[in-house]
């Protein structure tokens, strides 16, 4: 964890926290879940995520993404954005079933399709792993991965 000594540190801490070199992480807004849950519901999307194609409802695909990244219990979630003097909105990631005890988590993460191969998946990548080491103290990622990916 990295020492803050006065106000400017932890500010600029903060600041850098959850920024890489393509996109910030933030916290979800209600304005993400209509777009993100939109992606949660494309059945392409959802053959590169899991082994069932089974759209869920836009009420089920709001309410497993707001859950996902309402930062409570056991789940940490963000949305990811670009670095655009316009933020874009490309996906949301998240780390579920976080195991202090084990010190351990799995990691999801999930892009619009027509944000997919531009580098924004794994800029956010390396910001959520470094952030789950380093400030959450986990010791443990877990991730499944398409072949294909």
């Amino acid at each position: 964890m990295t020492e803050l000594t006065d106000v400017e540190s932890a500010f600029a801490f903060g600041e850098s926290l959850l920024v890489g070199d393509r996109v910030r992480l933030r916290g979800v807004r209600d304005d993400d879940l209509t777009e993100l849950a939109r992606w949660e519901m494309d059945p392409m999307t959802l053959a590169t995520l899991s082994n069932w194609v089974v759209p869920p409802s836009e009420a089920a695909a709001k309410e497993q993404v707001a859950k996902w990244c309402a930062n409570v219990e056991q789940d940490v979630g963000f949305a990811i954005e670009t670095l655009d003097p316009t933020p874009v909105l490309v996906g949301s990631l998240h780390l579920r079933g976080v195991r202090t005890k084990d010190r351990s988590a799995t990691l999801g993460i999930a892009l619009g399709r027509e944000h997919i191969g531009h580098g924004y998946g794994s800029d956010a990548t390396r910001l959520l792993v470094d952030y789950a080491f380093r400030e959450m103290g986990l010791h443990r990622l877990q991730l499944t991965v398409a072949p294909f990916n």
